[in-house]
């Protein structure tokens, strides 16, 4: 599968397609993902880090009072709260994330997300190969 991102600058799709080893600054990323459009539009924004076949993450901006609507994910995931606070919604339970704090979602499952203060998260899924 080719992961490569073909509107990205060149050293961008470097890291989207994910060679062996890759060292990723979360401070410049965040700056990054506050410079998109998204970011004033929508109140949040994300920029991939790293994608694998099998693996990804994402890093997630998210204005105070920002919400991801519902929506699920094919692969299993974590999402950590790097920056901030946040209310992750499933079907069945509420939960508070706060800087440091991670949460697990089985593959498939509803969620959405909150934002209470400016917060940034770490989404990572495995994906099913």
């Amino acid at each position: 599968m080719d992961t490569t991102n073909r509107e990205a600058p060149p050293e961008r799709r470097e890291r989207l397609e994910a060679p062996e080893t890759a060292l990723i600054n979360l401070s410049t990323e965040r700056k990054r993902v506050r410079a998109q459009a998204g970011w004033e539009e929508h109140g949040h924004a994300a920029t991939t880090l790293f994608k694998y076949p099998d693996l990804r993450a994402v890093l997630i901006g998210l204005k105070a009072g920002a919400r991801l609507p519902e929506h699920q994910s094919e692969g299993r995931l974590s999402l950590q709260c790097l920056s901030g606070r946040v209310r992750v919604h499933t079907r069945d339970q509420e939960m508070e994330l706060l800087a440091g704090h991670i949460v697990t979602m089985e593959r498939g499952l509803p969620h959405s997300v909150e934002a209470y203060d400016e917060s940034d998260l770490l989404l990572t899924i495995v994906m099913p190969v």
